[in-house]
C-alpha cells in the first residue's frame, strides 16, 4: 500500500442518485420567482379588499365611543343643573317657583347658594347656562366670570319654560332638549318643583 491510503466506494457512477421522472414528493429548488409574487399579489389583494370593512368597523367604534362620552358629559351637567338649581331654592314649596330661573336669548340663569350660607345676594353666586350652537358646546359661567365650556360635541341645546299641564300653571318646570349628534333624535329632559 505504499503508506497510501486509498478508500474504496460501493457507489456505481453509472447511476444518478437523482431520479429521473419528477416526483411531486421531492421538490430539489423550492418557489420560483414567478409564484412568490402570484402569491403575493393574491395577499394583497385580500388585504386591500378586508381594509375597507375594518376600517368601518374602527369608525363606527369610534363614533359610538364619543356618543357615549357626550351623552354622558351631558347626564353630569343636568345633574349639576339640577343639583343648583336645588341650591337656587327651586323645588322647595316655601319658595317662588316662577322666580326660581329666568331663560333669556336661550340664556338660563339662577342664583344658587354655592357656599351654603342661606343668602343669595354674594355675586359669585349667579350662574348663567348658555349653548354655543357654532361651537357646539354648552358653557356655564358663575358670578362676573367668563363662559367657560361645560360640555363639548353638543349638537343641539335648547331651555325653555315647561308646565305639566295646560290647566296648572303653578308648577313651573324647566324643559332640557338635547342632541348629541345630528343623525340622532332629540332628547327632553324635564325639571319640574318637587310635589308633596
Amino acid at each position: 500500500m505504499n503508506g497510501n491510503q486509498e478508500f474504496y466506494s460501493n457507489h456505481d457512477l453509472t447511476k444518478t442518485n437523482f431520479p429521473l421522472r419528477w416526483d411531486p414528493l421531492f421538490l430539489p429548488f423550492g418557489f420560483t420567482l414567478l409564484e412568490v409574487m402570484i402569491a403575493l399579489a393574491i395577499l394583497s389583494l385580500l388585504m386591500f379588499a378586508l381594509q375597507s370593512p375594518v376600517e368601518h368597523f374602527h369608525r363606527i367604534v369610534f363614533n359610538q365611543q364619543i356618543e357615549s362620552d357626550v351623552s354622558m358629559s351631558v347626564q353630569r351637567a343636568q345633574l349639576l343643573l339640577k343639583s343648583e338649581l336645588v341650591q337656587a331654592g327651586y323645588g322647595m314649596l316655601s319658595s317662588d317657583q316662577e322666580g326660581a330661573f329666568e331663560i333669556r336669548d336661550g340664556i338660563l340663569s339662577f342664583k344658587a347658594d354655592l357656599n351654603l350660607d342661606g343668602a343669595l345676594n354674594h355675586s359669585r353666586e349667579k350662574i348663567a347656562y348658555r349653548f354655543d350652537a357654532e361651537r357646539q358646546m354648552l358653557l356655564r359661567k358663575s358670578g362676573r366670570g367668563n363662559y367657560q365650556r361645560f360640555v363639548a360635541g353638543l349638537h343641539y341645546l335648547r331651555f325653555e319654560y315647561w308646565t305639566p299641564s295646560a290647566n296648572d300653571s303653578t308648577a313651573l318646570c324647566l324643559k332640557i332638549t338635547t342632541q348629541v349628534l345630528e343623525q340622532q333624535g332629540m332628547r327632553e329632559t324635564v325639571l319640574c318643583p318637587f310635589s308633596f
